[in-house]
């Protein structure tokens, strides 16, 4: 029985020592495949939008998370692994953002 302890508590010490080595490399990174490939999740957030007020949006993109958030100032940022950016205009009052089915397709 002092066999099976000596091994756990041997076992949990590497077990700490790999955890502390994991958080100080910046431990679990989101992983995603392009082309094939695995590559590792870069988020990309950029500001799209002139600051034209705009009442309504509209949308045209096959995959989307959209979040509308209340401010003191008029702005659509995008936020994802693409660098490929949605095109945005402003006119009449409605924001439209449009996308690309061949970009839809790169996430």
């Amino acid at each position: 029985m002092k066999k099976v302890f000596k091994v756990g508590v041997i076992v949990l010490i590497l077990g700490v020592i790999l955890l502390g080595i994991g958080f100080f490399n910046n431990g679990n990174k989101a992983v995603y495949f392009e082309n094939n490939r695995p590559a590792i999740f870069h988020s990309h957030t950029k500001t799209i939008s002139t600051n034209k007020a705009f009442e309504r949006i509209d949308i045209s993109a096959s995959t989307a998370n959209v979040i509308v958030r209340e401010g003191k100032k008029y702005q659509i940022t995008y936020s994802g692994i693409s660098k490929h950016t949605p095109a945005v205009t402003v006119h009449n009052n409605v924001a439209s953002i449009r996308q690309n089915w061949w970009l839809s397709a790169c996430l």
